[in-house]
């Protein structure tokens, strides 16, 4: 399985050469001739949808990572749920990810990035610190997975913010090669004994929580505590790791394996994205029928590209094939998909996203009923009655099918993107 951080989505939406051409199938772990079999078909459609685009020999330049790929025996051995592929001139990402994915091939201005949301509420990776006594541990996980992080093998600053009190970090002998290499520390759980005080654990997971912080810097994965009311109570007071789930998953330890601790985490995950997406909708229907929401596609739209959308809410189950032109706002609509259509609903999620938006998946049963489309205003960073207040004293409004009377600096609305019963 590989990482794919918020900066790898960012990176994508970056881009900005053309066309970008997005290839995404289910991996069996099974015979590796199946995958390679299909793989091989998810390029022979992609170069067939780019014959028309560009010349034969651009094509094969901007395919040849994915071709290569079918030779790459290890790569094979080694796949999880899903595959996704992301090519455009002068960029090629290839992800192992561990959400099964419907085989696609899309051909168009954007990347295909719709079916990839889960990775970030609640269907990715996710990590359990384990408050064993005396054998604290770091889990990594995912709905099907379970691996163990080595803390023994971080780096000597991130190990001694583990260290026990004031003693130095032991350390290990490292075999060396024609060069010194730097030695490693070894990780000290000692902190964590039945002779401990209270301030004792605390002070110990306040250096527990300086060393995750340096460990998981770049992470945006929730954490999930495992062990006993008292002592995760206590390590929620020390914690500074934003993405850490209020809720833990009270237990002893030493009486559950690894696996049933992983089930008892993701319990906990699915129940927090569960919840979250509940407050969102929760919003939104407080909002509905106030002036502070709509249903028109291109309104919505063009506020996504012009990054005035804080939150998306989508239903990742459905297309909805047409046209938008960011110039003008126009929007066309098709039943089926025609030449040159790109779904809507990625679209929108793509400028959210790329401007550093929020985008949530939810099941058509979960969307607002008052239409496919709605708008809602939240300021990032402030309440949402501080951020309409604002609004209104900036005497800031809604034209005519577009947001243009919003600042383009600030997003302040919130949509819902549904089914394809959306009409321009």
């Amino acid at each position: 399985m590989d990482r794919f951080s918020r900066e790898d989505l960012h990176g994508l939406l970056a881009h900005g050469q053309r066309p970008c051409v997005s290839l995404l199938m289910p991996t069996t772990r099974g015979p590796r001739l199946e995958d390679k079999s299909r793989w091989k078909n998810q390029v022979g459609k992609a170069e067939e949808l780019l014959a028309d685009r560009q010349r034969g020999s651009e094509t094969q330049e901007l395919l040849r990572p994915a071709r290569d790929l079918s030779d790459d025996v290890p790569f094979w051995q080694n796949v999880s749920h899903g595959l996704a592929a992301f090519l455009a001139p002068g960029l090629s990402r290839i992800y192992r990810l561990p959400v099964a994915l419907d085989e696609r091939v899309m051909v168009g201005e954007h990347f295909y990035v719709k079916p990839l949301l889960p990775l970030f509420r609640g269907a990715g990776p996710f990590y359990v610190l384990v408050l064993n006594p005396g054998a604290l541990r770091l889990l990594r996980a995912t709905a099907d997975t379970l691996e163990e992080v080595d803390l023994h093998q971080v780096p000597i600053n991130v190990a001694e913010a583990f260290a026990y009190g004031d003693e130095p970090a032991r350390r290990e002998a490292v075999a060396t090669g024609t060069r010194p290499t730097r030695p490693r520390a070894v990780f000290d759980t000692s902190g964590l004994t039945p002779r401990a005080t209270r301030e004792d654990l605390l002070e110990y997971f306040h250096r527990v929580d300086r060393g995750l912080s340096e460990l998981l810097r770049d992470e945006a994965a929730p954490l999930v505590l495992a062990g006993t009311e008292d002592l995760t109570a206590l390590y929620q007071r020390a914690n500074s790791y934003r993405h850490l789930l209020g809720a833990g998953a009270e237990c002893q330890p030493t009486q559950l394996s690894d696996e049933q601790l992983r089930e008892a985490a993701w319990a906990v995950v699915q129940c927090q994205a569960q919840a979250e997406r509940g407050k969102l909708v929760g919003q939104y229907r407080q909002l509905a029928g106030t002036g502070r929401t709509a249903h028109d596609l291109a309104e919505v739209l063009s506020a996504a590209y012009q990054g005035q959308i804080q939150y998306l809410l989508a239903d990742l189950r459905r297309d909805l094939w047409g046209t938008f032109e960011p110039a003008t706002g126009a929007v066309q609509v098709h039943e089926r998909q025609e030449a040159g259509d790109e779904d809507l609903v990625n679209v929108a999620i793509a400028h959210v996203l790329a401007h550093k938006g929020e985008a949530y998946a939810l099941e058509a049963a979960e969307l607002p009923e008052e239409g496919p489309l709605a708008d809602l205003p939240i300021a990032a960073g402030g309440t949402k009655h501080q951020a309409c207040d604002r609004r209104d004293r900036a005497g800031v409004g809604r034209g005519p099918g577009g947001a243009s009377g919003r600042s383009p600096s600030r997003p302040w609305a919130m949509g819902a993107a549904g089914g394809a019963s959306a009409r321009p």
